[in-house]
């Protein structure tokens, strides 16, 4: 179709340039304009006529014919007629409005894009094992922090949703009795066996303490066919996601963590959705369920994350959870988080939802509400040796034996 367009826009450039005798005259098309037409007419072929508000458009063919017939103008050698020119000036509208709305969809499409693929690169366990590695090479010898690792899907992450992994860091950074080193190991999208296969980095970290947040992007995958399939092509895994899958993939990454002498917190996921009754909703009850007994079986923490946001939704005549409807509101929570820089109590009122931003993702009360249970989870678990990194502390020096006054 390009080149068809392009042929015919040259033959015009060419007829411009010819005399006219009134009538109208058949010329034979430029050398130029057959070979392209040739190679075009494959692909497509140019329309012979359109209405356009009353009127025809003048005949134009050049995919099966080396000639083609143009109309004169009404004066002997004048451009085109004023409607014509109308209509090419309407078509080239039409043509910019296209461009427009085209590349807004691909400029958007992008920004979403990279928004979800990002990571917290600062904080990252990636980082800090690269800033651990230069200490040492520097041969520095102070001790090291042992770190507090939050581990996850996008609840985590943080960046399509409120902070509570910021919100705890800014919380710990004002408090000399515990550890206030904090990594956010979340990914965006992920599920529990793309945190298992990523597991060994955050025990390389040597974390005092670990919090595990997993489990939505399962059960989203569990409740839909088509984001099940979606889960399982872009995450590579073995198969669609399943209660049954995720309950294996919580143990080994609860023992994998205890392993490396990790104090662990497992969390339930929250709400899907904000009706309390609702299919996803009973189903999330069983996904948090799993991950209670994972954590009362090896002696962990468990924090409620599920229990304490379900107290918050109404039973029933809420928002049930649909993926549709979550998905175009993530993408416009996008621009109201990264662009407008939102209050994202505002865009939650304007939703009328109490718990979540988007059907999946934590609003400010909820975010606060599990930086709390963190906090206290840390504080009531915290001993002298996470404050240092395998690093051998030095002796205390012997206070001098006292004179005696006598002796002196």
């Amino acid at each position: 179709l390009g080149l068809e367009a392009a042929a015919g826009c040259i033959f015009q450039k060419d007829m411009d340039l010819l005399p006219r005798r009134g009538g109208p005259q058949p010329v034979a098309a430029p050398r130029h304009v057959r070979a392209l037409s040739s190679s075009a007419h494959s692909v497509a072929m140019w329309p012979t006529s359109s209405s356009f508000a009353g009127c025809r458009r003048p005949s134009c063919h050049l995919g099966g014919s080396s000639e083609a017939s143009f109309p004169s103008s009404t004066s002997a050698g004048r451009g085109p007629s004023g409607l014509a020119r109308r209509v090419l000036q309407f078509e080239s509208l039409q043509e910019i409005v296209v461009s427009v709305v085209g590349w807004s969809v691909l400029l958007s499409s992008s920004f979403i894009l990279a928004v979800a693929a990002s990571t917290d690169e600062e904080n990252s366990p990636r980082n800090y094992l690269r800033r651990k590695q230069s200490r040492g090479q520097r041969g520095a010898q102070r001790p090291a922090l042992r770190p507090v690792v939050c581990l996850g899907d996008s609840l985590t992450r943080g960046n399509l949703s409120a902070d509570w992994v910021g919100n705890l860091r800014s919380r710990l950074a004002t408090r000399v009795d515990l550890p206030n080193v904090v990594l956010n190991a979340g990914q965006n999208m992920q599920c529990a066996q793309n945190i298992l296969r990523r597991i060994d980095e955050v025990v390389a970290c040597k974390p005092s303490h670990v919090v595990v947040l997993v489990g939505t992007n399962d059960l989203k995958g569990e409740l839909s066919a088509a984001e099940g399939m979606t889960y399982k092509v872009c995450n590579d895994l073995e198969q669609p996601p399943t209660l049954a899958a995720f309950e294996q993939d919580i143990l080994q990454i609860r023992d994998r963590l205890l392993s490396c002498g990790a104090k662990v917190a497992l969390v339930s996921p929250p709400v899907l959705g904000e009706d309390g009754l609702c299919a996803a909703n009973l189903r999330a009850a069983a996904y948090a369920a799993v991950v209670r007994h994972a954590a009362e079986e090896a002696n962990c923490s468990y924090l409620p994350l599920f229990e304490r946001t379900s107290a918050k939704v109404p039973n029933t005549g809420g928002t049930s959870y649909n993926s549709l409807q979550s998905f175009m509101w993530l993408c416009s929570l996008v621009a109201d988080i990264h662009l407008l820089r939102r209050d994202l109590a505002d865009v939650m009122r304007e939703r009328e939802l109490s718990v979540t931003v988007d059907l999946v993702h934590l609003g400010p009360e909820a975010s606060e509400q599990l930086a709390t249970m963190v906090e206290d989870f840390i504080e009531n678990s915290v001993t002298a040796g996470d404050y240092v990194n395998h690093v051998a502390m030095p002796e205390p020096v012997a206070s001098p034996e006292p004179i005696s006054v006598a002796a002196a």
